[in-house]
């Protein structure tokens, strides 16, 4: 049953990556239609990471949140995949404004200890 399970889960897998290599130009285009639409920047950054393209994902990221600078949803994924990208200097501002937007939240909190950590344990990113 354990080997069935894990062999259905490959291929949804598998069958979501080919969905959502179909819907990347679709998502493009929709970003070129509506340039001032964050939603939609928010939305092909996201399915850029999916598809591992993280250059591409922080375009469009950076372009939801400077769309939309309230919306804590769109700040903590730029925040979170700056970290990944192993940029620490410049996750650490997109955490600390993620603080102001919900200061109350631990989450949030710790994203932004974690980055602090980052940023003063290792060299800085340009």
């Amino acid at each position: 049953p354990y080997v069935k399970a894990m062999t259905e889960a490959d291929k949804l897998q598998q069958k979501a990556r080919k969905l959502r290599l179909e819907e990347q130009p679709l998502l493009e285009r929709d970003a070129r239609l509506a340039p001032n639409n964050a939603a939609i920047h928010h939305r092909l950054g996201m399915s850029r990471y999916l598809n591992d393209d993280l250059e591409g994902a922080e375009v469009s990221l950076r372009r939801a949140v400077e769309l939309q600078d309230d919306s804590p949803r769109y700040v903590l994924m730029l925040a979170l995949l700056l970290e990944k990208r192993e940029k620490f200097n410049e996750a650490l501002p997109v955490a600390q404004r993620l603080t102001e937007l919900v200061p109350d939240n631990p989450g949030y909190e710790q994203v932004l200890e974690n980055i602090r950590r980052l940023v003063t344990a290792g060299p800085s990113q340009p």
